[in-house]
């Protein structure tokens, strides 16, 4: 199929979707919803001079890509206009329209404008599905580790995480470093607060044991062999959000045993409590025995529909949409 792909910019993931799609046979053209430059220059130069310089971004799109697309997916595309996606439509008017949301809806400030225009909506949040009647596709993880490999390769530490530094996760983080400490376990614990904040407010990021402030983020590489040096990930995800976070799924794909404020994590098929320790966001307290039990296997019908490789087939109807929560229904759930 020819597919026309349109990201929010997040990292290297929606590169990820492209390359995978790829390797399913499809034909794929990759553009952002706004012009990369976007956010730096409302900064500098406002928002109006920021918009044009959107729209002159979407025209050259328009201009330079090939048109009769099959399917057209859309991640999130908060910035995407009714007006664009009308020039689309024109182009591909036999195209299947689809939208994943990977952020809450009521954070995508353009949905009402633009939902229409969608055949299919996925969304990785069960609330919102309860809520809008979406299809519940969670996100996925990328980088895939066996079981062998996973538990019985020396560990360097006990719980990882690296983080950006918003609402209440450095206090969060404090508080799960001193008890596994005091556990006598091993933390790493990366904090960003972002380059600005952390020049600014230097003093106050200083290390500590099991806890590393750094000014950038580090790299997918990088994180990827922390989690591998792990045995278990501390998730602390936006205080409004119901969905399981990117880190939730990279700790499933890697094996790795889930610390996570995140309470209905409960609902998801994966969920063994022998792998995930939910702690109570106000008043974090890790069961002392949650590191040392052995972990419960998962099997692998379950842990393979999580993949990239399975969201892709299911994104693009080659594979039928599978039940993620197994004997909840979404529209019993209680959130």
């Amino acid at each position: 199929m020819k597919i026309l792909l349109i990201g929010i910019n997040f990292g290297s993931y929606e590169l990820k979707i492209k390359q995978e799609l790829e390797n399913q046979g499809h034909i794929v053209t990759y553009m952002f919803d706004a012009d990369p430059r976007f956010n730096v220059i409302k900064r500098l130069c406002g928002a109006r001079m920021a918009n044009k310089v959107n729209e002159c971004y979407r025209n050259k799109c328009l201009r330079t890509m090939p048109h009769n697309y099959d399917q057209i997916i859309v991640i999130v595309g908060r910035a995407l206009t009714a007006d664009f996606l009308e020039r689309v439509r024109k182009g591909s008017p036999r195209a299947i329209f689809k939208l994943f949301l990977w952020d809450d809806v009521k954070r995508v400030e353009n949905f009402t404008a633009v939902r229409s225009f969608y055949e299919y909506i996925y969304s990785f949040d069960l609330k919102d599905c309860q809520e809008y009647g979406f299809l519940h596709l969670p996100l996925f993880f990328i980088e895939e580790q066996s079981e062998d490999e996973a538990y019985k390769s020396r560990k360097k530490y006990d719980v990882y995480s690296a983080m950006f530094s918003h609402s209440d996760r450095i206090r969060i983080v404090k508080s799960m470093n001193e008890q596994i400490l005091r556990l006598g376990k091993r933390a790493n614990f990366i904090i960003c607060p972002g380059r600005y904040e952390y020049f600014v407010r230097k003093k106050y990021y200083q290390n500590t044991q099991g806890i590393r402030y750094i000014k950038r983020t580090i790299t997918e590489d990088e994180n990827y062999r922390y989690m591998k040096d792990s045995n278990a990930v501390l998730d602390v995800q936006f205080l409004s959000q119901i969905g399981l976070t990117m880190r939730t799924l990279e700790s499933l794909g890697m094996r790795n045993k889930l610390i996570t404020t995140n309470q209905n994590i409960r609902y998801y098929d994966f969920y063994y409590k022998e792998n995930i320790d939910v702690i109570d966001r106000e008043h974090p307290v890790l069961n002392i025995k949650f590191l040392d039990i052995p972990a419960k296997p998962i099997p692998d019908a379950v842990h393979h529909k999580y993949s990239l490789y399975y969201w892709v087939k299911v994104i693009t109807g080659a594979a039928e949409l599978p039940d993620y929560i197994g004997d909840y229904r979404i529209g019993e759930l209680k959130f």
